[in-house]
């Protein structure tokens, strides 16, 4: 009886001596599982972190280009308004240069015939002289 005994007793502990290995086995991979979840928590918060710093530069640069598109069409209207403006004057001009010249024409014309005017004047008048002194 006394054999059963020792030979029960040490499957017995053998076996109290297997289940705690496997309970160390166990602690020791939970442990390493605890490992991994601390990483991983510590990668989410720094990737969360770099997310919220992205997502603020985002919105700085969309503010940027909102303001910097407003600036630019800002500027194309003031261009536009220009370009207008230079071609009222480029046409103003032409106008003035055709209204010169159109005048300067009239002049020319008004001379020409002032001095034909002028010379049959001076004609009629030496006739007139030519006659008197004829009569006289």
């Amino acid at each position: 009886m006394f054999s059963v005994k020792v030979v029960f007793h040490g499957k017995v502990s053998l076996q109290v001596q297997d289940a705690y290995e496997e309970v160390e086995e166990q602690r020791a991979v939970a442990a390493g599982w605890k490992r991994k979840l601390q990483k991983l928590t510590n990668d989410m918060a720094d990737l969360r972190s770099l997310l919220d710093e992205q997502t603020c530069r985002n919105n700085l640069l969309e503010k940027r280009q909102r303001k910097f598109d407003a600036e630019l069409q800002a500027a194309n209207e003031e261009l536009k308004r220009e370009r207008a403006t230079r071609e009222r004057h480029a046409r103003d001009r032409d106008q003035a240069l055709a209204d010169k010249y159109a005048l300067e024409q009239t002049l020319s014309l008004l001379e020409s015939s002032k001095l034909r005017l002028e010379m049959l004047l001076e004609q009629q008048r030496k006739e007139a002289r030519l006659e008197a002194a004829a009569r006289r």
